[in-house]
């Protein structure tokens, strides 16, 4: 996976859970250290399916709301609940599942 950009919009996908897997364990491991916001549209994915065994130890469900500032123009996404997920050199982000949608948020603190 080589995306060097800040923020990702992917629109009616055929992305799969099983890629949200692999693009999140790429995460991880510090793959795409500039990228600070994702959306991926996809009616191929599956929440339930998400939390693997592999991805279990990094990721926590979250129950409070978090706003993400999208652009300069003042657009936003409303995080409510998710996931909070964070990699071994402390960088942390929010992932949301919507209707036929993949969010997620690297929060600069």
């Amino acid at each position: 996976m080589s995306i060097d950009s800040i923020q990702i919009t992917i629109g009616d996908s055929k992305l799969s859970t099983a890629d949200i897997i692999k693009f999140l364990k790429h995460w991880l491991a510090g793959g795409m250290p500039r990228m600070e916001y994702i959306v991926i549209d996809s009616k191929n994915l599956n929440e339930l399916e998400f939390l693997t065994e592999e991805l279990e130890p990094f990721v926590v469900p979250i129950e409070e709301s978090r706003k993400y500032q999208i652009n300069s123009f003042g657009d936003e996404f409303e995080f409510v609940g998710g996931y909070s997920i964070q990699r071994e050199d402390g960088v942390k982000a929010t992932i949301n599942f919507g209707h036929d949608s993949f969010h997620m948020a690297k929060w600069i603190d």
